[in-house]
């Protein structure tokens, strides 16, 4: 799935993931995402890496609603676990300790977000147990997966219908929130090719 060795025997040192692994899935989620868009669909958000995540998710989540989508946040306070909290950066669901935003593999957070929802999301974008919660559920999902998340590989390969993306997840906020725009650049490409 990100184009690395499949020599099983290689267990440390340095990742890879083919940059044609990530365009791949970069442009896949680009439809998807242009599909929600013109039906002004139900998006929703969550992450576990909020270290890179928060800008990206957010943006996106702007350039949607400017185009009629609902973003909704729901569940808000909830306790995941012990002094863990369901909680919110913009529309973006991650866990807080009440003093700082954490990156977790969890999914109960998420399980927490979509229990709450009045409906079901058309979409979510998502990312580490965020996003194995929606796969789990069959909602559509956008997944962003580093080398070191091998479950959402584990779940394409066994057919799970969702989008993933693979790339690096270990970019600050700052670098990171230029994925939306490539997202809308790509998005603006496919409309230009269907005219």
């Amino acid at each position: 799935r990100t184009g690395c060795s499949r020599d099983p025997g290689i267990t440390q040192g340095p990742n890879y993931i083919n940059p044609r692994a990530c365009l791949l899935g970069l442009w896949e989620a680009a439809q998807v995402l242009r599909h929600v868009r013109d039906a002004r669909g139900t998006v929703v958000f969550g992450t576990g890496h909020p270290g890179t995540m928060l800008g990206a998710y957010n943006r996106l989540a702007e350039y949607l609603r400017n185009h009629g989508c609902a973003t909704p946040v729901a569940g808000a306070g909830s306790e995941v676990e012990q002094d863990w909290y369901l909680d919110f950066a913009g529309v973006v669901a991650c866990v807080s300790d009440t003093c700082s935003v954490q990156h977790t593999h969890m999914t109960r957070a998420m399980e927490f977000f979509l229990d709450h929802l009045r409906t079901e999301p058309d979409l979510a974008v998502v990312d580490h147990g965020f996003a194995a919660a929606c796969i789990n559920r069959n909602i559509p999902c956008i997944a962003i997966m580093d080398t070191n998340d091998p479950a959402l590989a584990v779940a394409a390969e066994a057919g799970e219908d969702f989008v993933l993306v693979p790339m690096n997840d270990n970019m600050p906020n700052h670098q990171m929130a230029g994925l939306a725009d490539l997202y809308t650049t790509l998005i603006t490409l496919l409309e230009a090719r269907a005219h």
